[in-house]
């Protein structure tokens, strides 16, 4: 069976809300036309005006109501029956056509008025609706072959030219007009599509806007402002749905120091040196920030044993680098990492956590991990097992 893509459920659910709008929309028209046939043909029947029109009532009023019921009954049960089989096109074809059939009934009994001949315009600007070029085509393709009809079967054997003004150019003016009503449809399709294809610019746009204020503009990570919007999101998880989070505060060792001895462009080399590091360590599930300065964070959605371990590799990984530009010396980092607890009061506690660990590590002398849940348990070279 084929795959149905999101695309073609949002287009097959487009073509449902219009066709059963249509289905009403028939619906409602024939109750119109039922209500106005009946009043013009007491009109004629009762009326003092003696060069009214008698008409039959069989012939004018019985008969196109009972078609038209009969064709609309018929239709709306065969599409109830055979939608889950048909495509979106072939749904939408249907209901314009029984439209332009519609059309026909009504004219095929009122052949001598030619200004009925506008109602197979209705079909052709109603096709817009369902945004398809295809859809124009067929419904206009159509439109002509039931007007040609209808000229050859009424207007032309039984058209009075004398007497009703039908004349060829009569017939090329209605054509003219089925014209101008496709043109007019495919502008107006061409429009819609010129519309939407500017929304979703603005949108994609957007996006990429929003997608940039959330980012450093130097490391590339998310910024201090989506950490704290992305912290908000795991707490509310890990308070609604029991899931688990750790979070890890690192800071790179003396940092000011490396940019009073060599230079602040040396200790941006040091920062994007950091950044690659984590970029190599992350798995697609964690998320990276920098927080500030020379301080970042990362939100790993496990439980603080991962946290630790990917805290240590990224510190080992980083304080094995030499640094050619700070003379061959390396630069190491401490971190302080804790999972959250339903006993943290909130963000500013749990994070007071984490960064309160991140002090043992620097306190208990640096190029150090340490883990806040428990007692404070530090993490260096020789006591960390991986």
């Amino acid at each position: 069976m084929a795959k149905i893509l999101a695309q073609d459920i949002n287009i097959i659910t487009q073509y449902r809300k219009w066709n059963r709008l249509l289905f009403r929309v028939y619906w409602a028209v024939f109750g119109v036309f039922v209500v106005f046939a009946a009043i013009l043909y007491f009109y004629q029947q009762f009326g003092h005006n003696p060069e009214a029109i008698q008409f039959d009532f069989r012939f004018y009023i019985a008969l196109p109501i009972i078609t038209i019921f009969i064709l609309l009954s018929v239709t709306n049960i065969l599409y109830y029956l055979a939608f889950s089989r048909w495509t979106s096109f072939i749904q939408a074809c249907y209901i314009l056509t029984v439209y332009i059939i519609l059309c026909t009934v009504i004219i095929s009994i009122n052949y001598h008025n030619f200004m009925l001949y506008t109602l197979y315009a209705g079909p052709i600007m109603l096709s817009v609706l369902y945004l398809d070029v295809n859809v124009i085509n067929y419904t206009c393709l159509t439109c002509v072959a039931a007007y040609t009809v209808a000229s050859l079967v009424f207007i032309l054997p039984y058209g009075n030219p004398e007497y009703y003004g039908w004349t060829t150019y009569s017939l090329f003016t209605a054509f003219t007009l089925l014209a101008i009503a496709y043109i007019i449809a495919r502008l107006i399709l061409a429009r819609i599509n010129e519309a939407v294809d500017t929304a979703k610019s603005l949108a994609m746009e957007k996006e990429q806007l929003s997608r940039e204020l959330e980012r450093d503009s130097f490391t590339r990570l998310f910024n201090h402002i989506a950490f704290y919007q992305r912290l908000d999101q795991c707490i509310q998880n890990a308070q609604n749905a029991n899931t688990v989070f750790s979070l890890i505060i690192m800071d790179i060792d003396d940092f000011k120091q490396i940019n009073d001895n060599f230079g602040h462009a040396n200790g941006d080399i040091v920062l994007l040196k950091f950044v690659e590091t984590i970029n190599k360590e992350i798995s697609a599930d964690d998320l990276a920030f920098r927080y500030g300065g020379e301080e970042f964070i990362m939100l790993c959605p496990k439980p603080i044993d991962y946290a630790v371990s990917l805290a240590e590799r990224v510190r080992k990984r980083f304080s094995s680098h030499v640094f050619a530009q700070l003379s061959g010396n390396r630069v190491t980092v401490s971190s302080g990492v804790c999972e959250y607890e339903s006993s943290f009061g909130g963000r500013r506690e749990f994070f007071s956590a984490a960064d309160k660990a991140l002090y043992y590590a620097k306190q208990d002398g640096k190029n150090r991990t340490a883990a806040a849940n428990g007692s404070y348990k530090i993490y260096n070279d020789a006591t960390y097992q991986k």
